[in-house]
């Protein structure tokens, strides 16, 4: 039993995903990727009437699923974010789950150890462009937010950049916390883009339960 106050455990959550977001279905592992993209597609162009297809596109999703199943994360639930620019690309995608913390783990703890985890990146060909942490409270408990912009060194084609926001709740008295990161590739998909994925965070809703 936690010696800190933590005495509950996170039964369920619900967090509001934008429109333009599209569930990548990681619990149907069974399910054929690429048609899965296909299914993903139309749905967006009902959504996107008149936009056209980006190149690549329904194997760029195949590709993301695949990727995010082969981190063989049960407790991991996504959606990728499509955008017409004017033609439908990939803008990014969120994941979230829930992980377990030791006493003294909090929202000021993961401020601290995203930081310490960007300036060890900087000592590789990963390197971070862009930090920025603050820490507030959210209806579902206290949070850290972090926004990264990274760059991979490289020539044209192995070279990129990448956009993330990281936001670590802390719902109160729990022995848990839940973990949402909003990744991008297209540092346009949010004008704001701490703020617009705050506005996502907020939207999650925690059930707690005693531990047994």
């Amino acid at each position: 039993m936690p010696t800190d106050q933590r005495s509950h455990e996170i039964a369920d959550l619900r967090i509001g995903i934008p429109q333009d977001f599209y569930a990548v279905r990681l619990d149907e592992a069974q399910l054929d990727s690429a048609s899965w993209a296909n299914t993903v597609i139309a749905e967006a162009s009902e959504d996107s009437p008149g936009a056209a297809l980006g190149p690549g596109l329904a194997d760029e999703l195949a590709d993301l699923r695949r990727r995010l199943l082969g981190q063989l994360n049960p407790w991991q639930v996504a959606a990728v974010h499509l955008r017409a620019a004017p033609d439908l690309i990939v803008a990014g995608y969120l994941t979230f789950q829930i992980l377990d913390i030791d006493e003294g783990q909090d929202a000021a703890w993961f401020a601290a150890e995203a930081q310490r985890l960007s300036e060890a990146a900087d000592q590789t060909e990963v390197r971070s462009l862009l930090f920025e942490s603050w820490v507030g409270d959210l209806p579902a408990g206290p949070f850290a937010g972090v926004h990264q912009v990274f760059e991979q060194l490289g020539d044209e084609r192995d070279g990129w950049v990448e956009g993330r926001t990281v936001f670590g709740v802390f719902p109160p008295n729990a022995t848990q916390m839940v973990q949402i990161i909003v990744t991008v590739e297209d540092l346009a998909a949010f004008p704001d883009m701490p703020a617009d994925t705050q506005r996502i965070a907020e939207t999650l809703e925690v059930d707690l339960e005693p531990i047994a």
